[in-house]
């Protein structure tokens, strides 16, 4: 989109301001207040397409209500990152002691008192964070996470959203005057903005320090971008200058991760520069970027988006309203949240452990007051309220993000991303206004499956990847139909392999993502083989009369994320004193939350967590909806082989890639509609107690009943030391049965399943012995069951 800057507002001198002189009325907050500038961003086209990308995807296809978009939530986490800030400063002018902790890593009564102008979070401060916050979601494309490559490979998904060395979106956004809307206003309110922070004696003055021939800004606010200044660029970029409102947002995106700025051999030293890409295809069009001298405080990040952060506390809330799975989160604990030096852990890394004084100044963090300053001792509560909100979370996860329907449509999402991607059909910038092909771009989830669904146009452009634009749109049709494929085959991760096979859950999973999302040449084309083999299955076993054209449709595709992404270590710091020699002065102790040795079940439960999160990750197959086995016609059987067909296809590659025996969760034997028995004439041949083939067929006339009457008499002759268990598919056919008659129980073999045959029975006329052994009594004769060393259990009649 070319920008007519004609057509821009011009404000008058006393619109241009950062006080909060507008209101918004949110469902969740009542009347939220926002500055003139917020809602020049927010009225921007960039800003306005977030209504139409929901916050959950196809969530709303199992909750109705979360139909909410990225818009609501993108200004409720302005509006929470404020109450952080506003949260912060009031906890610095309740507590000497922690302006003290931010400032010396002390406290004591023979200290002097650090000034609230010291320590708290200033205006200029609140203006970066809270646009940073209303920003954050900027970056999402239609469908958010859904359509982004799970493997960073191009070729099967869009690049994701946070990705600055690869993506431009949010650059383009910010900076990008000719295409983008939101730049402009960002441009206009920069001066002001300038001024603003000349006038912050604490920040200007720091920041000032570092003014040298490579870093310094100009008189209305802009950075240069030369060959070496702070942002700089080794080719004649096309952006000379940059308006600092927008470097102070971008940067707290862009130095969002611990690795960033902590070298793990080396806590001293200072931020790495990144590179960022800054046109969607030219690659000489690239910043090497190094953060403002003096600026950078990692605290700023985290009030945005870290474990306990606006972002979070307002997806949790909204999402758990939405759903009804949440009512509210207990935030009490924010009363003691303050600001010091720190270290966190990040990914698999290992605690650093060193003196507050040794931690570089720049490196301060938000942490959680964990002790009671009054009786000497660690407060539970406060580490219990702080576990309740990652708790929250987690039930989320759990019962909304992960739902198996969710799933399907996010695999089909993502094989419409894999076909056009891979075909050079779809890139990035089609899904973004700073576009100059925009408004014609499918921007918003609606308008992607229709952009997706109109064949003729993506043909006219790509006449080359026929096959891949068919098939994806229809896959699209039957998302904006709501018919989503169905699961055939779920592995459940950690414990989705036989017995016997396991050799460390995380490295068996982590074997099965490879299998599943590795773009190796290699491993790609024995997996393409085997989804063709599915697809040819299900084709050949497809016998309606009616039948669907198949022709260029994909019957089955694969669910699967990379292994332990979902979970992230908590980067909570919390603080607690503690005394040396001096009884007078209180050292301060900053550590991870994960890491926390006192009390000890807080590590426990934090460990448990992390299995829990890593619990949830499933591998599907899923399939198209016609070829579902939840049928209740007379071809049910035939659909049912069908499914034991492709499961076994499927299996035999996850097995072979990884080594490991996998099972699938689903047992579709016992999914089978249920045979029609006339339990009268059932009964009626069950209290015999020598039962023969000849006395069912005149006992009995249902023809469908006798054969399988006769089929168990036959497996259970009056020889004891002959006798042939059945099948443990035999016990689900016949499972109705038994339960109508536990005499039967003694023909039926479960290796190794002695529990569940007694729990699935639910009898209190099964009794075990103290041998073991299982006595029965039912209708007047006895049964005796034992396992032999195999744990099958056999019988005979006494």
């Amino acid at each position: 989109m070319i920008i007519n800057k004609a057509m821009l507002f011009k404000p008058v001198l006393e619109d241009i301001e950062f006080n909060e002189t507008e209101a918004i009325v949110d469902p969740l907050y009542g009347s939220v207040q926002i500055s003139s500038f917020e809602k020049r961003l927010i009225n921007t086209p960039e800003f306005q397409r977030l209504r139409g990308i929901k916050q959950l995807g196809f969530v709303s296809l199992v909750y109705p209500a979360a139909e909410h978009s990225r818009f609501v939530h993108s200004i409720g986490v302005c509006y929470q990152a404020k109450k952080l800030i506003w949260q912060i400063n009031e906890n610095f002018k309740r507590e000497k002691r922690y302006r003290s902790w931010r400032k010396s890593g002390k406290y004591g009564s023979t200290l002097p008192e650090i000034p609230l102008t010291d320590v708290e979070i200033t205006t200029v401060e609140k203006i970066v964070i809270s646009a940073a916050a209303l920003l954050h979601d900027l970056p999402h494309s239609p469908f958010s996470h859904e359509i982004e490559s799970p493997n960073s490979d191009p070729l099967y998904g869009i690049l994701s959203h946070d990705k600055f060395d690869s993506n431009p979106v949010l650059f383009k956004y910010l900076f990008d005057t000719e295409h983008s809307t939101l730049a402009n206003v960002i441009k206009i309110y920069n001066t002001k903005f300038w001024e603003i922070l000349k006038a912050d004696k604490k920040w200007f003055s720091i920041i000032s320090k570092n003014f040298n021939d490579n870093f310094s800004i100009t008189d209305d606010g802009f950075i240069k971008v030369t060959a070496s200044s702070l942002i700089s660029s080794e080719n004649n970029h096309s952006m000379q200058k940059l308006p600092l409102l927008a470097v102070m947002i971008f940067e707290l995106h862009l130095f969002e991760k611990p690795k960033h700025w902590i070298n793990v051999e080396n806590i001293f030293s200072n931020v790495d520069a990144r590179s960022v890409i800054t046109s969607w295809s030219d690659n000489s069009e690239q910043l090497l970027w190094k953060p403002i001298p003096g600026w950078f405080r990692p605290y700023r990040k985290d009030i945005v988006s870290n474990t306990i952060c606006a972002d979070l506390i307002d997806y949790v809330e909204r999402d758990g309203k939405h759903t009804g799975i949440i009512s509210s989160i207990d935030l009490k604990f924010l009363d003691r949240m303050t600001i010091s030096r720190a270290i966190p852990q990040y990914d698999d890394q290992p605690v650093l452990k060193t003196k507050w004084e040794k931690i570089p100044a720049f490196c301060e963090h938000v942490v959680f007051d964990i002790y009671d300053h009054k009786r000497g001792f660690i407060r539970e509560s406060v580490i219990t309220e702080i576990l309740s909100c990652l708790q929250a979370r987690y039930q989320l996860t759990e019962r909304v993000y992960h739902h198996r329907v969710v799933e399907g449509a996010r695999a089909m999402l993502q094989e419409i991303a894999r076909l056009l991607c891979s075909s050079n059909v779809l890139t990035i910038q089609d899904l973004h206004t700073c576009n100059s092909n925009y408004p014609n771009m499918p921007i918003s989830d609606e308008s992607f499956l229709e952009w997706v669904m109109d064949v003729d146009k993506r043909m006219e452009k790509h006449p080359n990847a026929k096959e891949a634009i068919i098939k994806a749109a229809k896959i699209a049709e039957l998302l904006k139909n709501r018919r989503i494929y169905r699961e055939a085959v779920i592995i459940d991760g950690i414990h989705g392999y036989e017995t016997g096979s396991m050799t460390g859950s995380d490295s068996n999973c982590i074997a099965l993502d490879n299998a599943l999302l590795s773009n190796a040449q290699d491993v790609t084309q024995r997996r393409v083989i085997m989804m063709n083999a599915i697809s040819d299955e299900l084709k050949n076993t497809y016998i309606k009369d009616d039948a669907l054209d198949f022709d260029n449709e994909p019957l089955a595709t694969i669910g699967a994320r990379i292994y332990g992404k979902k979970y992230k270590v908590p980067r909570v710091l919390v603080a607690k004193p503690f005394f040396n020699s001096d009884k007078e002065i209180q050292q301060l102790d900053v550590s991870p939350l994960f890491a926390c040795q006192d009390p000890p079940h807080i590590k426990t439960q934090l460990d448990a967590m992390r299995v829990a999160y890593n619990s949830l990750w499933r591998v599907f197959l899923f399939i198209h909806p016609a070829f579902h086995w939840n049928r209740k016609d007379a071809e049910s059987k035939i659909y049912f082989d069908m499914h034991s067909r492709i499961e076994k296809l499927f299996l035999d590659f996850t097995n072979n890639e990884t080594l490991i025996k996998w099972r699938n969760s689903i047992d579709f034997s016992q999914l089978l509609p249920t045979l029609p028995i006339d339990y009268v004439e059932f009964i009626k041949i069950s209290v015999i107690k020598s039962a023969n083939t000849q006395e069912v067929d005149e006992l009995v006339s249902d023809a469908e009943l006798r054969d399988l009457l006769k089929e168990i008499f036959a497996k259970a002759p009056n020889d004891s030391n002959n006798i042939q268990p059945l099948k443990d598919k035999d016990f689900v056919l016949f499972k109705d049965l038994i339960s109508k008659d536990k005499s039967l129980i003694q023909y039926i073999s479960l290796p190794g399943k002695k529990e569940k045959l007694i729990n699935e029975m639910s009898t209190p006329l099964l009794q075990t012995n103290k041998n073991g052994n299982i006595r029965s009594i039912v209708d007047g004769f006895k049964i005796v069951m034992a396992t032999d060393s195999n744990g099958d259990i056999f019988s005979q009649k006494l």
